[in-house]
């Protein structure tokens, strides 16, 4: 299980973090290494109302939770497939708030 955990925050992770990835600017507050995290990750998108992005992935069937303006996923295999991220990193592409 742990393995497949790491395998989808592996994926998400570097989407996150690649300027092209995202219309927005992304500060990611979890470590890069994958040895130094878990399956959750958290960060701040920068010039955007965090309440409003989180509250547009929600109604769009994203399961993740807000603290502050900090945004936080959970990409674990046990209730999310590999397409589940896919499709969280491509709204988080494309969504406007």
């Amino acid at each position: 299980m742990f393995n497949a955990s790491l395998k989808h925050s592996i994926y998400i992770l570097p989407c996150l973090l690649t300027e092209s990835s995202s219309s927005y600017k992304i500060n990611t507050l979890t470590p890069t290494d994958p040895e130094q995290r878990g399956a959750q990750l958290s960060f701040r998108i920068i010039g955007v109302d965090a309440r409003k992005l989180f509250n547009e992935l929600e109604h769009l069937g994203v399961c993740l939770d807000l603290r502050g303006d900090v945004i936080r996923v959970a990409p674990i295999p046990l209730y999310n497939s590999f397409m589940d991220v896919y499709r969280f990193v491509s709204l988080l592409k494309t969504i406007k708030v």
